[in-house]
């Protein structure tokens, strides 16, 4: 799965289709996002993830991550094997998710995205 964001407004994509063309914001080439490439603590930004059947809870970080107006988790992904779900977050919320996977699905990643230290992911 790839995320790709403007570099002046700060608008986030990702692709519903495997073609990967280049996108356009602001008149600008967008970036992709690479996960875990800012130099921020790995333990309160990688995606923790526990599959109990079909019940997928995500919590963004081995130790809490701060939620604050001047740094949180903007929004947590599941990706599988059919699709995606994402969960919008504001700094009122606890930076966990839980996500129920339908029958003949399977999760395949966890991605969380820092308004500070940008995208993060954990592999299944």
């Amino acid at each position: 799965m790839k995320f790709l964001m403007c570099k002046r407004c700060g608008n986030v994509v990702t692709y519903l289709s495997d073609k990967y063309m280049p996108m356009i914001c602001c008149a600008d080439m967008m970036i992709e996002l690479e996960p875990g490439t800012e130099d921020a603590a790995a333990e309160k930004h990688v995606p923790v993830v526990d599959i109990n059947g079909k019940t997928v809870k995500i919590k963004v970080g081995s130790v809490d991550h701060p939620m604050t107006d001047a740094h949180f988790i903007k929004w947590i992904v599941l990706q599988t094997r059919r699709g995606f779900q994402v969960r919008y977050l504001t700094p009122i919320d606890r930076p966990e998710v839980t996500f129920t996977v339908t029958e003949g699905d399977n999760p395949l990643a966890a991605y969380a995205y820092c308004n500070l230290h940008g995208l993060w992911e954990q592999e299944i």
